[in-house]
C-alpha cells in the first residue's frame, strides 16, 4: 500500500524502497510488479534514466538473494492443477477457497469494475482499476497453477484494490438503505437477507458435506452463508433499485475529482 501512495504522490524513490522492502520480506510481493511498473509509466509520462533504474531496482537487489538462496522446485509443483481438481471432493474445496477468499466482495468489485470502465478519467481511478484486475487474475493463475488453492491466504493480495474498489459502492448502499427506504422496506430486506444467509448455509451443507483438508467446517458453512447472503442481497437491491445505482454513479464521480481541483475548489 505504501508503495503505491507514493506512486500517486509522484514519491517514485520511495516507491521503489517500499516495494524492496516488501519482496525482500514476502516473495509473493513480486506479484504486484506488473502493477507497479503500470503505475510508474502511468504517472511518470516522461521517464528519465534515472527512473529506469528505480523502477528495476528491486530485481536487481533481490535476484542475487534468490539465486543465493535458491531451492530446487519440485517438478510435482507444477502439476498442482490437477491436484486441485483430481476428484470431487478436492474440486469442491478448491471452490470453496476461490469463493471464500473476497465472500460477498466478488460481487462489489464486479459491479465497480464494470461501473469504472465505462470513463476513467483520472489516474487514481485507473491505477486502482488495473491493480485490482491484475493483481485478481495473477493470484488466481498461479493459485491454480503452482499451489495448493486450498490455502486461502494465497489468494488474498489482491484485497489492496480490491476493498478500495468496493467501498464506494458499500457507502451507496449504506447511505440508500438508511436514508432511502420506509420503515417497512427496511424490515423486508433485513429479512431477506438473513433467508438468503440461511439459504447459503443450508446450500454450503448439501453441497458440501465435508471437506478433503479444511478444518472447522461449521465454522466455514457458516461463514460461506454469511457471505452468500450478503452477495445475494447486495446484487438484489443494486439491479432492483435505480436510485440507488444513480446515487452509487454520483459518489464515483465525486470521488474522482483531480487534485488540483479539490485545491481550485478550497481557494
Amino acid at each position: 500500500m505504501l508503495t503505491f501512495s507514493s506512486i500517486l504522490k509522484r514519491q517514485f524513490p520511495a516507491a521503489t524502497i517500499f516495494f524492496t522492502i516488501s519482496v525482500f520480506a514476502r516473495e509473493q510481493s513480486l506479484l504486484f510488479y506488473p502493477v507497479f511498473i503500470y503505475g510508474f509509466f502511468l504517472i511518470r509520462k516522461r521517464f528519465k534514466s534515472s527512473d529506469w533504474l528505480l523502477l528495476f531496482l528491486p530485481i536487481i537487489l533481490y535476484l542475487p538473494y534468490y539465486i543465493i538462496n535458491y531451492q530446487p522446485v519440485s517438478s510435482e509443483r507444477f502439476g498442482l492443477l490437477i491436484f486441485n481438481f483430481e476428484n470431487a471432493l478436492r474440486t469442491k474445496d478448491s471452490l470453496f477457497s476461490i469463493y471464500i477468499s473476497f465472500g460477498f466482495i466478488w460481487i462489489t468489485a464486479i459491479i465497480e469494475l464494470v461501473s469504472r470502465s465505462r470513463g476513467i478519467q483520472y489516474d487514481k481511478d485507473r491505477l486502482l482499476y488495473w491493480g485490482g484486475i491484475i493483481t485478481t487474475l495473477l493470484a488466481l493463475l498461479l493459485a491454480l497453477f503452482l499451489t495448493n488453492i486450498r490455502e486461502t491466504r494465497i489468494l488474498f493480495p489482491p484485497f489492496i484494490f480490491l476493498i478500495p474498489l468496493s467501498l464506494t459502492l458499500l457507502k451507496a448502499i449504506h447511505n440508500y438503505i438508511h436514508k432511502d427506504l420506509s420503515k417497512k422496506a427496511k424490515i423486508t430486506f433485513l429479512i431477506f437477507f438473513h433467508a438468503t444467509m440461511f439459504g447459503g448455509i443450508f446450500l454450503m451443507r448439501l453441497l458440501i458435506p465435508r471437506f478433503e483438508f479444511r478444518q472447522c467446517v461449521n465454522y466455514c458453512h457458516e461463514w460461506g452463508g454469511i457471505n452468500f447472503g450478503l452477495a445475494i442481497s447486495i446484487l438484489l437491491i443494486y439491479v432492483l433499485s435505480r436510485k440507488l445505482r444513480l446515487n452509487f454513479h454520483n459518489l464515483l464521480s465525486e470521488r474522482f475529482i483531480p487534485d488540483s481541483f479539490n485545491k481550485s475548489a478550497a481557494a
